[in-house]
């Protein structure tokens, strides 16, 4: 099952998102996409957990903890 989950905040950055649910070796699994433009470029952000339909606490907490930073 998939579906757009609305917004996320990076950092305090608005960045889209995306989510789908379904199986992954026969355990459950959650998968989340975020997209955000840099300059020109396109940063996709994709985040995983098996055995659950829930991101674990550690996906959420490197989420969290996202920060931007300039390549110069």
């Amino acid at each position: 099952m998939a579906g757009t989950i609305g917004s996320a905040t990076l950092d305090g950055r608005e960045v889209p998102g995306d989510r789908a649910t379904g199986e992954h070796a026969d355990q459950e699994a959650v998968a989340e996409m975020y997209c955000a433009d840099v300059g020109d470029l396109v940063l996709q952000v994709a985040v995983e957990t098996h055995g659950s339909t829930e991101l674990s606490p550690e996906v959420r907490t490197i989420l969290d903890g996202w920060t931007w930073t300039d390549a110069a």
